[in-house]
């Protein structure tokens, strides 16, 4: 299938192009000038989603469990041209509202970094006035384009913001997208779709892939998948798992206080100090918590997501679900993000899988 993917930098153009220039599919960046331009128009058009066989919705944010069908349509009815946008958030750098905890002045507030966006036209889909962004390649096509850097985006699952224009009468509208940004991140308005792994905690932490690494986040950032450190990521996907809101933030620290503590260790270079079984003294979903060499406090925290050599004990090759200062994504316990003093949290479970939606 030809991709014809172009990209829309609302900020950070400079690091964008390198992007492009490295990638083999064609990504064109759009100038400063002509995301101006697009900016300028008022928006003015709604997108309304649907999932599997349910009622149309203008929610502006939605969940789902990877496999759901979902649509998105505009309203009022396009004209003589229609234009779907996937936007998603620059990954090629992390950001930081506070220092972060190995600097001398650590947890000092900064000021709220401005986390640039990429607008990346879905152009499978010219001229539809409903589409079902997940059911063909488009999404892994245009994820595609800006892969060429890291891989913390993913196509199937996370967080997937969508904008629209159309052309009628000569006359150009469009809904929320890139440009519509405030001093907090991208605008609540933009429509936001999160893919869930599954019905697990687990699965809903996954919804958090392609969210910015944000140090320092704050509560509104992190429950509305702005961008998130690796305290506030697992709490705020723990409150949307159990259906609640975020009320504060923590830092890891205080969560190593406010939780129940179910196993305390040492982790040198990978290798766990004590045998702790899958299913037994662990589980997915139970938080990890470190103190480095020479740290007072612990300072990083991420969650046990799977026996990946599947020998039933916490090893070396298993895997680890965390963001800071990166994105959310998976290392092994041996890539030593978690060597030193660790404790093991139990966050409260609820009585029942809550749904997804």
């Amino acid at each position: 299938m030809a991709l014809r993917t172009y990209i829309l930098a609302a900020a950070f153009l400079a690091v964008v192009a390198d992007v492009s220039a490295a990638d083999p599919s064609g990504a064109r960046v759009l100038g400063a000038d002509e995301l101006a331009a697009w900016k300028m128009i008022r928006p003015s058009l709604a997108i309304r989603t649907r999932i599997d066989d349910g009622k149309i919705s203008s929610k502006k944010a939605i969940a789902i469990a990877r496999g759901q069908r979902l649509a998105l349509s505009l309203k009022p009815a396009p004209g003589t041209r229609v234009r779907w946008y996937l936007v998603l958030p620059d990954l090629t750098r992390n950001y930081a509202n506070a220092a972060p905890p190995w600097e001398p002045n650590a947890y000092t507030w900064t000021g709220m970094d401005a986390i640039g966006y990429f607008q990346i036209e879905l152009a499978d889909f010219e001229d539809r006035a409903e589409i079902e962004p997940f059911a063909g390649t488009a999404i892994a096509d245009a994820i595609a384009a800006i892969t060429g850097t890291n891989s913390f985006y993913h196509a199937d699952v996370g967080t997937f913001w969508f904008a629209a224009d159309v052309v009628a009468d000569g006359k150009t509208a469009r809904t929320r997208g890139a440009s519509d940004v405030t001093d907090r991140g991208i605008a609540a308005e933009v429509t936001r779709v999160t893919v869930r792994g599954d019905a697990t905690y687990v699965g809903a932490l996954e919804g958090f892939y392609n969210v910015a690494g944000l140090f320092g986040s704050t509560t509104y950032q992190a429950a509305r998948h702005v961008g998130a450190d690796c305290a506030d990521i697992l709490m705020a996907a723990l409150a949307e798992w159990r259906k609640r809101p975020l009320a504060a933030n923590h830092n890891v620290q205080q969560l190593t206080q406010k939780l129940r503590k179910v196993a305390e260790l040492d982790v040198a270079d990978g290798a766990p100090s004590q045998v702790l079984r899958w299913g037994e003294a662990i589980e997915p979903g139970d938080f990890i918590a470190v103190k480095y060499e020479g740290f007072k406090k612990f300072v990083h925290v991420g969650a046990l997501a799977s026996d990946d050599d599947g020998d039933g004990a916490l090893t070396a090759k298993d895997l680890i679900l965390h963001a800071g200062p990166d994105p959310l994504h998976l290392t092994r316990l041996e890539g030593g993000a978690f060597d030193g003093h660790v404790v093991i949290l139990r966050p409260s479970r609820p009585p029942l899988r809550p749904p997804l939606r």
